[in-house]
């Protein structure tokens, strides 16, 4: 298995970075959730909306990536926005065991439940897409509308997709003995994932770093056998396969309520970067046809010169296209 170690704390020189890993101007706030420390961002007041990001399980995947649209958002809405399980600063799961999709699922519930958060706006991003339709399915008398951005793990995949990937991961960094090695696989994830790169800040790439840094995400790092630069559908370890299963159950299990039962039955956004070298717009469309089957209230909106991120890129476009659309549903 792979554990990324340095030859001294592995935090130090990260005095620029907050205590917190927040960014932007934002405070991130910190609740136990059954034994669960999980960080969050806790904005405005209004309708709760809630920002679920992508990612698998990792140091990088945090709250962060919504830390230029919290502020905008938050004039309309109280948004949460929470490092998943395993994810960001958020602790990880009790035993290896519990590294599966199922583990996300309940302790998002228990989060919700914690901050006292009945009924609320959903929003996911990639695998937080998949995320936040599990919810959505599991509970739709909670779920007031359902926003799903540029998700592989949701939509239907298209034709080519290890190709991508592998172009994803060509030119990564290959040195994992540098000093900057988890500032610049970061970078380079984000930046080719990416239509316009000018959101990859220094001080996001450097908060991210920092994260993946600490002991918790080396333990996650540890159990999955998870090198940052290395595809993780080439990870072959047995706690690797268990977490591919379960989200591959679990996501068979949700597209199967959606098609044959039409279990979201709230009004649905699909807000997609058609740029996005991983999830192209025609996955999304597809997407789209098999909720259209069942919800009247579905919309497709396409976000020109956008990639995997169009919320990062181009935050004022999609606040108002959430805001909007929230408002054309507004129960």
């Amino acid at each position: 298995m792979y554990v990324y170690s340095v030859a001294h704390d592995p935090l130090t020189g990260y005095d620029d970075v907050k205590d917190d890993a927040s960014i932007e101007g934002l405070t991130a706030e910190f609740v136990d959730v059954d034994g669960v420390r999980t960080r969050y961002y806790d904005e405005g007041s209004g309708d709760p909306l809630v920002l679920l990001h992508g990612g698998t399980w990792t140091g990088f995947a945090s709250a962060n990536t919504w830390a230029r649209n919290v502020e905008r958002l938050a004039k309309r809405f109280r948004v949460i926005a929470p490092d998943r399980l395993g994810n960001g600063m958020t602790d990880n799961p009790s035993s290896a065991e519990a590294f599966v999709f199922e583990s996300e699922v309940a302790h998002m519930e228990a989060l919700l439940e914690t901050l006292g958060v009945g009924s609320y706006h959903l929003c996911g991003q990639s695998r937080g897409g998949g995320l936040a339709a599990r919810l959505a399915v599991r509970s739709p008398e909670s779920v007031d509308t359902l926003t799903v951005v540029n998700s592989a793990t949701l939509a239907p995949e298209a034709s080519g997709y290890e190709h991508r990937r592998e172009r994803l991961h060509a030119g990564k960094p290959d040195d994992p003995d540098s000093a900057t090695y988890l500032e610049d696989t970061f970078r380079h994830f984000e930046e080719t994932l990416s239509y316009s790169t000018g959101h990859v800040t220094e001080e996001y790439v450097r908060a991210g770093a920092y994260m993946r840094r600490r002991p918790k995400a080396m333990e996650t790092a540890a159990v999955l056998g998870s090198d940052p630069a290395e595809p993780y559908w080439q990870r072959e370890t047995p706690e690797m396969d268990r977490w591919q299963r379960s989200l591959r159950e679990s996501m068979w299990e949700t597209n199967r309520r959606i098609v044959v039962e039409g279990a979201l039955t709230m009004p649905t956004l699909l807000y997609w970067g058609t740029d996005d070298p991983t999830m192209p717009l025609r996955s999304g469309t597809a997407l789209y046809d098999k909720i259209a089957q069942h919800n009247p209230d579905v919309r497709l909106y396409a976000a020109n010169n956008a990639g995997h991120h169009p919320y990062r890129e181009h935050p004022t476009d999609f606040e108002n296209a959430v805001r909007s659309f929230v408002g054309t549903f507004d129960r």
